[in-house]
């Protein structure tokens, strides 16, 4: 289950996607936190859409408890949704994800979350013992330029990995032009080739 804002872009188009890829792989629906019923899908993503060949009959759908039951795996657009999923629908927490997180944990991307966590503890350490370290009287210079340069070093480390963090939102196509849509589209159709990739 894919979900976006409007159900008419975002969503819409990662389902065609991934029922054009995956095939009859997969049974898959999308939705919108702020859907109404029964509209078309924006004319920009369908022809986003169409240059790849690809066709979707679809109207718009709110989400919804039956959908949320429904569904095996829910992925959101933006982080924006998935908290407004997780508020409102916390029974499902174990399977909410934004399709960014989803394919980077299925692609090993994730990794650097782990990394940036322990860079994060070993910051700590390095700091507490600069504060141990200035708090000892006799202690050369030599000892408090080596413990502030392992604090710089790993202050550096913790920089380097949270710059380095993916966004895990697709920007929001709605209002642009054809190129912003393209753009999108190709984004989607990356991120489920990656996951297909991964669960051949």
């Amino acid at each position: 289950m894919f979900v976006c804002t409007g159900n008419t872009c975002r969503s819409p188009m990662a389902e065609a996607l991934l029922s054009y890829y995956g095939g009859d792989r997969f049974e898959v629906k999308s939705a919108g936190i702020y859907a109404n019923r029964g509209q078309e899908v924006n004319r920009l993503a369908m022809e986003a859409l169409k240059e790849r060949k690809i066709s979707l009959s679809h109207q718009s759908q709110p989400i919804t408890k039956e959908l949320m039951n429904w569904a095996s795996v829910v992925l959101a657009m933006t982080q924006q949704h998935k908290q407004a999923l997780v508020m409102e629908y916390p029974i499902y927490i174990d399977k909410i994800y934004t399709l960014k997180e989803f394919v980077y944990e299925k692609t090993g991307k994730s990794q650097v979350w782990v990394d940036l966590q322990q860079a994060i503890m070993e910051r700590e350490e390095a700091m507490l013992d600069v504060i141990q370290i200035v708090k000892k009287p006799n202690i050369s210079e030599n000892e408090k330029k080596e413990a502030h340069d392992r604090l710089l070093k790993a202050e550096t480390r913790v920089k380097t990995l949270e710059e380095d963090m993916p966004n895990y939102d697709i920007h929001d196509p709605f209002g642009s032009d054809l190129n912003e849509y393209r753009s999108v589209c190709r984004e989607l159709e990356t991120l489920i080739h990656q996951w297909l990739e991964k669960t051949v």
